[in-house]
């Protein structure tokens, strides 16, 4: 069974509602608080789309992306296109084993917080991702 760790925003949230400005997950928007998405702690953002309380928190958060990305980019790259080695040795399972791995230290280090950006986001900066593939014409061999 599971154990949730409790972060910054469950305190906060059971704190009177005088004495603590309700503090939302996300991107509310310039002026409202919310938390920070790798400290957790509250901020009100001077930008509508600031995410983290400083440059300290933003530096971090990409820090780990960058140190956990450039493992995953090699096991995805192989799955996709070298899929015999990658079935010999279980790439498949090894990038779910990573992630679980991921979620572990974000759940003990991080105080639950999720340390991905939401797919709708990813998606809508790259938006070839929503895109149908074009079928190719095969050249003769």
């Amino acid at each position: 069974m599971a154990v949730r760790a409790m972060s910054r925003l469950d305190d906060t949230s059971r704190l009177d509602a005088s004495s603590a400005p309700p503090v939302a997950v996300g991107r509310p928007g310039f002026g409202h608080p919310c938390a920070c998405l790798e400290c957790g702690g509250p901020y009100t953002p001077r930008q509508a789309d600031a995410e983290f309380c400083g440059p300290v928190c933003r530096k971090a958060w990409n820090n780990r992306r960058l140190v956990r990305g450039a493992e995953l980019y090699d096991l995805v790259m192989a799955l996709r296109w070298d899929r015999a080695v990658a079935s010999t040795l279980h790439v498949f399972t090894a990038l779910s084993r990573m992630a679980a791995g991921f979620r572990r230290e974000d759940v003990e280090q991080r105080g639950g917080r999720r340390s991905w950006a939401p797919p709708a986001r990813i998606i809508a900066r790259k938006p070839y991702l929503r895109g149908e593939a074009l079928s190719q014409k095969r050249r003769p061999t």
